[in-house]
């Protein structure tokens, strides 16, 4: 109920502001068209990136794939969507609240020395202003996806019927609200996030079993068979309702998504449609 009430949808009233350009694409993305845009969000501008292939064939597929905390909308890791984009889909990240290009001298880096305490120790206390200030980034962090999805579908490049999302770390934590409170995403991968850190609000134990009956995967890290934060990780899975399963690859936190990119894409190939040549 707390994550309910710090949550919501965006105010359809509110102007979009959507701006888009062309950019030149990334090696790894032959062939594919790339872009950045930037839309307005509670008053705020968000800037993002969105690759299309560049053969037309009509509509595609839609892909919102976000990274972790301190990462941005063109982090080197975001290139393991390169054959989703090859294999027919588009795929969208932004840049959330105090990063990359929305990043802020002061307020960046204290809100990644509270996400790295959490990550570090989970029982970790944080004070008022850091705890004001995680809430208002995952508030403000939720908005923006849905935003950007409300900007997004409305291009003639995207099939708004066929839409997942992809997470890794503090984008998978706020992925598992943003999908909990919009509905649009047909299927959710979620990897690197545990329950239990942070604040009541934005525990993904609290909002992850509203994703059903949608169908969501759980990606995990392990090393010699032992998950690296088993508590996290259970406490999250046992959260989640059915349709649910999980995957585990042998992995540190930092190399999760390369290694998680195949099992990821053999489960939203399926759930949005697309033909899995990658």
């Amino acid at each position: 109920m707390e994550s309910r009430r710090l949550f919501s949808l965006p105010d359809s009233s509110e102007p979009m502001g959507i701006l888009i350009s062309e950019r030149p694409c990334p090696e790894s993305f032959d062939g594919a068209l790339c872009h950045r845009f930037e839309l307005t969000s509670r008053g705020d501008r968000v800037s993002g990136r969105l690759l299309t292939p560049d053969a037309g064939g009509g509509a595609h597929p839609l892909i919102l794939l976000q990274p972790g905390a301190g990462r941005h909308k063109e982090s080197p890791e975001l290139d393991l969507a390169a054959p989703w984009v090859g294999a027919g889909c588009a795929v969208a990240s932004i840049d959330l609240p105090l990063h990359g290009e929305r990043a802020n001298a002061k307020f960046s880096e204290r809100l990644l020395h509270t996400l790295g305490d959490l990550w570090r120790a989970p029982d970790t206390e944080i004070g008022s202003r850091d705890r004001a200030l995680l809430l208002e980034f995952a508030r403000q962090g939720v908005y923006d996806l849905s935003r950007t999805l409300d900007a997004l579908v409305s291009l003639p490049a995207i099939d708004s019927s066929r839409i997942g999302y992809v997470g890794f770390g503090v984008g998978a934590t706020l992925g598992v609200a943003f999908c909990g409170v919009d509905p649009r995403p047909r299927a959710i991968a979620i990897a690197g996030a545990g329950g239990g850190a942070g604040p009541p609000e934005i525990d993904p134990c609290a909002m992850i079993a509203t994703i059903a009956p949608r169908p969501l995967l759980l990606v995990e890290a392990e090393r010699e068979g032992e998950l690296l934060d088993p508590e996290p990780c259970e406490a999250l899975f046992r959260a989640a309702a059915d349709p649910k399963r999980r995957e585990r690859v042998d992995a540190e936190p930092a190399s999760l998504p390369a290694l998680a990119a195949k099992p990821i894409w053999e489960f939203l190939s399926g759930a949005i449609g697309v033909e899995r040549t990658a």
